[in-house]
Formats: structure tokens, C-alpha cells, sequence
């Protein structure tokens, strides 16, 4: 089972497959649920202009706000691909 996400400036949403394991899952931290890496997670472009993004950790109670840099980290460390596309 594989599946691509989409993350922009208007929110995440689920193309295919995911994994989604309830509501605030649907966010790059749940990546961490994909330990085979069927998941492509596509990037606005626009994303690269801002220093900092906020997601929800697994659990749409909370917020995180992570720098830009500490997240690219973040999605090497897990392994899924991932590329920036012009999405809006």
C-alpha cells in the first residue's frame, strides 16, 4: 500500500494510501508511522520562502511549529522521498 501527501499554504490532504491513523494524522510527523517508506510527500514551492512550519503531531489537539531546516532534517531521518512542485 502506497500513497502521496500534499502539504501546502491552504493545508495537508491525503491523495492516496497514508496511513492515516485518525484525526491529526494526516501530517508529515505521522511519516513516522511509514517506517517501509510507501509514502511520496509533496511540498508546495511556496514552502521554501518560509522559515518555519507548523503541524499538528499526530494529534490534531496540538500544534507544532518547527524551524524549516530542522524539518527537512526530520524527513531525511525517516526516509520518505519528498520534492518541492508547484501545487497552487
Amino acid at each position: 500500500m502506497g500513497g502521496e501527501w500534499r502539504y501546502g499554504r491552504g493545508g495537508f490532504s491525503v491523495i492516496s494510501g497514508g496511513g492515516g491513523r485518525g484525526p491529526g494524522s494526516g501530517s508529515p510527523f505521522g511519516r513516522i508511522n511509514d517506517p517501509e517508506n510507501h509514502v511520496h510527500l509533496f511540498l508546495d514551492v511556496n514552502l521554501r520562502d518560509c522559515p518555519a512550519y507548523s503541524f499538528h503531531p499526530n494529534d490534531n489537539r496540538a500544534t507544532v511549529v518547527i524551524p524549516q531546516e530542522e524539518f527537512l532534517k526530520y524527513l531525511a531521518a525517516v526516509g520518505n522521498s519528498y520534492e518541492f512542485i508547484e501545487l497552487y
